[in-house]
């Protein structure tokens, strides 16, 4: 199975990822995973980077950046009282 895998070359690493920064994994339908590579690519980018660039943009959208600790103990008050 290790060749299934893959390699990872030092190209691939982001030297400007800070070490402290939380990492997250997730699946991606590989459509989407071509889609963010080719985005990437065209742009100039990282793919981390469009990524990055992507949540950013929606957390924005919803309001996510506002929320707080008390406003997630409301909802889940609301949705344990139905």
């Amino acid at each position: 199975m290790r060749g299934q895998m893959g390699s990872i070359e030092s190209k691939d690493l982001d030297s400007s990822f800070a070490p402290a920064m939380p990492r997250l994994t997730i699946a991606l339908e590989e459509r989407d995973h071509l889609a963010l590579k080719l985005l990437a690519l065209r742009d100039g980018k990282r793919l981390n980077e469009v990524v990055d660039d992507a949540v950013k943009q929606y957390l924005e959208a919803v309001g996510a950046y506002s929320l707080c600790i008390a406003d997630s103990d409301k909802i889940k008050q609301a949705s344990d009282a139905s």
